[in-house]
């Protein structure tokens, strides 16, 4: 897929919903990057430039960084949708469903890039 320079290639990871975690601790070094990435977020999303607010989303997504993902496949939603449904969704939204033992940094990435 190709994109313009306004665009980010990266597919949005969204955690299986109704495996969210309910409480999350952070180890210190999660808590000041997350802390960071989401300052980051509040100052892009105040400027009026849409170039130096994409720059701004995109600089906090490099320093997350990269985390570990495995690819979840979703046989039941818990939902009124049927897999098959949901897949097709995700399909065509780029969305892929992930689990991660990182799970607060992974919740961040998305909203980052959902930006």
């Amino acid at each position: 897929m190709e994109t313009s320079p306004n665009e980010s290639p990266t597919s949005l990871e969204l955690l299986i919903p109704w495996e969210l975690p309910l409480d999350q601790h952070l180890s210190p070094d999660d808590r000041v990057h997350i802390d960071r990435a989401l300052r980051q977020l509040l100052q892009a999303l105040e400027n009026s430039s849409l170039q130096e607010t994409l720059s701004r989303i995109n600089q906090a997504l490099e320093e997350l960084g990269e985390i570990d993902t495995q690819p979840a496949s979703i046989r039941s939603t818990k939902t009124s949708l049927k897999a098959w449904e949901v897949e097709d969704y995700d399909r065509y939204f780029q969305i892929r469903h992930v689990r991660t033992e990182q799970s607060a940094i992974c919740l961040v990435q998305g909203l980052l890039v959902t930006c």
